[in-house]
């Protein structure tokens, strides 16, 4: 948890970050903030953030009204504030900084002539705009309402659909709720349920931040047979080792996915009875039930385990370590499983009193 957040008040009810940013932008009627000594009068000092109210569109009285809103929008990378070295700069300026005089000198040399033959063959991967795309997003949403003064509904569904600038990342929202209030001179009760589904998968391509430490004059595909290559070996520090591993391997080898769903539904309860004209009591009850799941997976087939020097570690029958050994196909990969199920409660109720005399006025 962020304890630099504010706290987020939806219709009365607190709410998470996660569900305000899945908020349908098109049920909400006002967004009001308060900071300072107003937030934390009201809410207590978890409020020392400030406090955002949210307040929704409350359901219409009258004739039965359809409401449809679709939204949409274009993601595109922006590469502008790279400026990075092709592959013939790049050389050179290795070449220029003495960076093949030092260490064994035929090493060096033949690091320098494969890196020459790479370049002479045309090889210059541009790696910023490999794991990149422009994505179009689309958000939808469908609210019904009607009712009279006394009694008033709301129904209302939503689809929305973000697709990273990352391939195959995505994060779909899908939302149902439902609204009734009943309202008497003196009493007013009102009850709102509401449904998220959530999906995401993050890209098979791993972190950007790979692509951004590749060098130009590896090409990620053989030149004479045209298969991705597992690991790159024109790095200088490669004397000992099995080169650095290709973030595309995994992707052609379909050995990586990374995948996340949750489902939410809530339950808002609200209760305001003016008893008599200086006496009232308001009522405020709320459960929400939330499912987590995620699923994590490394294929045996991954770049990792193509290095011929991997080690895992050796467990006896206690679970202690005992050494490493070199992991047989039995022995790779991973999968990572999470599921997690949460149930909140709050319940709130108060009463107010107010009386003038003359002059005075008590409110308790």
């Amino acid at each position: 948890t962020n304890p630099n957040l504010p706290v987020f008040i939806l219709d009365g009810f607190e709410i998470s970050l996660e569900k305000f940013n899945d908020l349908d932008p098109n049920l909400v009627e006002s967004i009001t903030i308060l900071k300072d000594a107003q937030a934390t009068a009201l809410y207590g000092s978890r409020a020392s953030n400030g406090v955002l109210i949210i307040t929704s569109v409350p359901p219409q009285p009258g004739q039965l009204r359809f409401t449809y809103a679709m939204t949409a929008s274009i993601s595109a990378p922006d590469l502008t504030d790279y400026h990075l070295l092709n592959a013939e700069e790049k050389f050179a300026q290795e070449v220029a900084s003495g960076y093949y005089e030092t260490g064994n000198w035929l090493n060096m040399y033949e690091y320098l002539r494969k890196k020459r033959n790479a370049i002479n063959r045309g090889v210059d991967t541009y790696w910023l705009s490999i794991p990149l795309r422009t994505q179009f997003n689309q958000n939808h949403s469908l609210y019904v309402d009607g009712g009279s003064d006394s009694f008033r509904f709301g129904l209302g569904l939503r689809y929305q659909n973000e697709n990273g600038v990352m391939k195959e990342s995505y994060r779909n929202v899908y939302g149902a709720n439902m609204s009734l209030s009943y309202q008497l001179p003196s009493l007013k009760i009102s009850n709102s349920v509401s449904l998220n589904v959530m999906e995401r998968e993050n890209s098979p391509y791993g972190s950007y931040s790979t692509y951004t430490q590749m060098l130009p004059y590896e090409a990620p595909y053989d030149f004479e047979t045209g298969a991705v290559v597992p690991k790159f070996k024109l790095a200088k520090n490669i004397g000992s080792g099995s080169g650095i591993d290709n973030p595309l391997y995994d992707v052609v080898h379909s050995a990586s996915s990374d995948f996340g769903t949750y489902t939410e539904i809530t339950n808002n309860f609200q209760l305001h009875w003016s008893i008599v004209g200086r006496l009232s009591v308001t009522g405020q009850f709320s459960v929400s039930k939330k499912d987590d799941k995620s699923e994590k997976f490394a294929s045996p087939n991954a770049a990792r385990y193509t290095n011929p020097n991997l080690t895992i570690p050796e467990y006896d029958e206690l679970g202690n370590q005992i050494g490493t050994v070199k992991p047989t196909l039995s022995k790779r990969g991973e999968l990572s499983l999470s599921n997690m199920s949460t149930t909140n409660w709050d319940a709130k109720f108060h009463a107010t009193f107010t009386q003038s005399f003359d002059k005075h006025f008590i409110s308790a």
